[in-house]
């Protein structure tokens, strides 16, 4: 069921969420990684940019900002930040929808075990 094209309505099953579990344990360290970078490359923007109104040091404020933003290095790094936010949004959506999927099993064996 999981990261699958399945048809609506069909009932999330226990090999479903040991998949799900199984996705998890597999993936637990690439989640950690993309949050680690997309933390770090926020870091490294701010530092690129630093770097870049140094450059500017004699001219007002606000030229050396806007020369600091506009130079392709900060560029550079607002892609990677923002290739590397992907990648964390992506990975904490699929862990969610396996989150999920455990969470309709667990609801829907509760409610066999009233009846």
């Amino acid at each position: 069921m999981i990261f699958e094209d399945e048809p609506e309505g069909r009932d999330v099953t226990e090999a479903d969420v040991n998949r799900c579990l199984g996705w998890m344990s597999r993936n637990v360290n690439k989640l950690a990684q993309a949050i680690a970078d997309r933390q770090h490359l926020d870091a490294y923007c701010k530092v690129v940019e630093a770097q870049q109104r140094a450059l500017h040091a004699g001219e007002a404020a606000h030229v050396a900002e806007r020369e600091a933003r506009a130079s392709q290095q900060y560029k550079d790094a607002l892609e990677a930040y923002r290739d590397a936010s992907k990648e964390e949004q992506t990975m904490r959506y699929y862990w969610q929808l396996a989150e999920t999927c455990i969470d309709i099993w667990r609801t829907r064996c509760a409610n066999v075990r009233k009846i």
